[in-house]
């Protein structure tokens, strides 16, 4: 019969067995590796905002997860929500389900703790959308010569940070994800990790001695030969104006006659377009015509367990004018039954409510290959069929309707309807974080 409860600081050594051979990269995996981060963790499981989690066979653990609690933007409203890293079953008790078991358990302890959307970082994109998960927006890497930034002034008082700066650099870190669809506060483990750091080279633009941004990096060896060759990895990059980016992007440029390359990773899907040549240091080249300009990554993957506590807290969530109400008929990733939503979307107020949801019949299909409102409740407009997955996905704004459409992966029993529910939901901002959990 297996438990499963929050782990103890005399679990440590069970999950480090666990911990370690599930996530060997970058680790010796010998004594002073097992020693660091049985410190490490001996450390982090005394924090607040984290739990970790263990399913036991008698004493024996034989799977483990680590539970974040964090507060997230949604849709401009701060909102808590509990994320999940570090799954790992026992490699001697694979195959067994414990992992499924897992996902249950850190589903229904969002629902208790009304947290409503669910993200996390994905070690299998294939197992979590198989249960519901969606995926987020795409990040993007640039690499490309240091002259190629954009030229600008610098307008902002810029200045290295030291430890003092600390508080001021976190407080501006929350600003910016107050007013970022899906950014994440930063964690506690994640503070922790900041604060060790020495290595990283941190720089602070400032307006009338308030923080408007910061500017995380590193050099990096280009030649293994040749000490002038050298590139600058941009970490993280926050800014609360486009003046302070415009200001550290100036002065990127300028560091051209020490670092004649620069890597730095954007959210924005338009930040090619700030650059005087966005062409990647790859050359790469995609016929007909097409040059490689970034390489691109999925990080977050989302799923919404409480579907009337998202729509209460995201329910001002802008939107056009046109009023749409949309069916959308869906197959539970768990419960293996196909369930629907309504929704309004739109109107002179703007926002989104939900209407109403339930079960189908048994036996309804989930076949998307037909849209159907048979089923007796609230009248819709349009009738749309989706997998769990790309619900997830749509309503975090990570994709859109039309082009789900376009693709087959949605559909519906009326297009125009649906064009016009399409246009309503356009929201400019895809949910983005670089919160490390």
């Amino acid at each position: 019969m297996y438990t499963i409860r929050e782990l103890k600081p005399q679990d440590i050594e069970q999950y480090l067995t666990i911990y370690l051979n599930a996530y060997p990269a970058f680790k010796d995996l010998d004594a002073a590796c097992y020693e660091e981060h049985r410190q490490r963790n001996l450390r982090n499981i005394q924090l607040p905002d984290v739990e970790y989690v263990g399913l036991f066979d008698g004493e024996t653990l034989m799977a483990s997860m680590k539970l974040v609690h964090f507060d997230m933007n949604l849709y401009g409203v701060m909102t808590p929500a509990l994320g999940l890293m570090s799954l790992a079953v026992h490699p001697l008790h694979k195959k067994k389900g414990l992992a499924l078991q897992m996902m249950k358990y850190y589903e229904d302890r969002a629902k208790e703790l009304n947290s409503p959307v669910l993200p996390l970082l994905p070690f299998n994109i294939t197992f979590y959308r198989n249960m519901g998960y969606g995926l987020g927006s795409k990040r993007a890497l640039y690499h490309l010569p240091t002259v190629n930034l954009p030229k600008g002034g610098i307008t902002r008082d810029l200045r290295f940070l030291n430890e003092d700066d600390f508080d001021a650099m976190i407080d501006c870190y929350t600003a910016a994800a107050a007013v970022t669809h899906g950014m994440i506060r930063k964690t506690g483990e994640e503070l922790g990790d900041l604060r060790a750091d020495e290595v990283t080279i941190r720089l602070g633009a400032f307006q009338d001695g308030r923080m408007t941004g910061y500017l995380a990096y590193r050099f990096e060896n280009a030649s293994e030969t040749n000490f002038t060759q050298n590139r600058i990895n941009v970490t993280e990059l926050i800014h609360l104006d486009a003046e302070t980016l415009t200001s550290f992007l100036e002065y990127l440029r300028r560091q051209a006659d020490l670092a004649q390359s620069v890597k730095i990773s954007s959210g924005d899907e338009n930040f090619y377009h700030i650059l005087s040549d966005p062409q990647d240091l790859s050359m790469e080249y995609l016929p007909y015509g097409y040059l490689q300009v970034s390489r691109e990554f999925i990080g977050y993957m989302y799923k919404i367990v409480d579907y009337p506590e998202f729509f209460r807290l995201t329910a001002d969530r802008p939107t056009g004018m046109d009023t749409v109400t949309a069916r959308i008929e869906y197959e539970d990733a768990f419960a293996k039954a196909v369930r629907y939503l309504v929704m309004e979307a739109g109107g002179p107020q703007g926002g989104w409510r939900l209407l109403e949801q339930g079960t189908l019949a048994a036996g309804a299909s989930a076949d998307p290959a037909g849209a159907s409102s048979d089923e007796a409740g609230a009248s819709a407009d349009v009738t749309i069929r989706c997998s769990e997955s790309d619900l997830n996905a749509l309503l975090m704004n990570a994709a859109r309707l039309q082009p789900l459409y376009e693709l087959g992966a949605v559909r519906t029993d009326d297009p125009a309807a649906l064009r016009r529910l399409d246009a309503t939901l356009y929201y400019s901002q895809k949910p983005y974080s670089n919160t490390d959990f």
